[in-house]
């Protein structure tokens, strides 16, 4: 199975639009929102983005190896698996599954390939790990101290 690849266009209004090369899905990403963790506002270089749908997803090697997690990326099975202390999560390009400690999990959106980026829902996998997250005022927290 091949990931699907977006193309992208920017509006006059900021509003990018996405087009999966199938044709069919067209997505709009309204603003970039603002990412805390642990009070301290963290920049992306591949930036997050949040669906109309209020689902935010962010670039999962780059978001996650800032929270300490190892992130691994198998091309033949458009496979990526992301570890931290005693979590293992494991995710597909085009899958609105995750495994998180050999547990099947249903996500709001497909795990997407974006630009050769893989982006991912950022509250359903941070809350995996234990994480709190919170959206106040277009300001997404990320509390990074784990209730362990």
């Amino acid at each position: 199975m091949l990931g699907i690849r977006y193309n992208f266009q920017e509006m006059d209004n900021g509003v990018i639009i996405y087009k999966d090369s199938g044709g069919g899905t067209v997505i709009h990403f309204p603003y970039v929102p603002k990412i805390k963790i642990n009070g301290q506002e963290i920049k992306l270089i591949q930036e997050p983005f949040t669906l109309i749908e209020g689902i935010t997803l962010v670039p999962v090697r780059e978001f996650f190896e800032k929270l300490g997690a190892t992130v691994n990326w198998y091309s033949g099975s458009q496979t990526i698996i992301v570890e931290k202390d005693n979590t293992t999560v494991e995710l597909i390009i085009g899958s609105k599954v995750a495994k998180i400690n050999e547990k099947i999990s249903g996500l709001p959106v497909k795990v997407r390939l974006v630009n050769n980026y893989t982006y991912i829902p950022l509250r359903v996998i941070s809350e995996a790990f234990g994480y709190k997250v919170d959206y106040k005022d277009g300001v997404i927290t990320v509390d990074a101290t784990q209730d362990n």
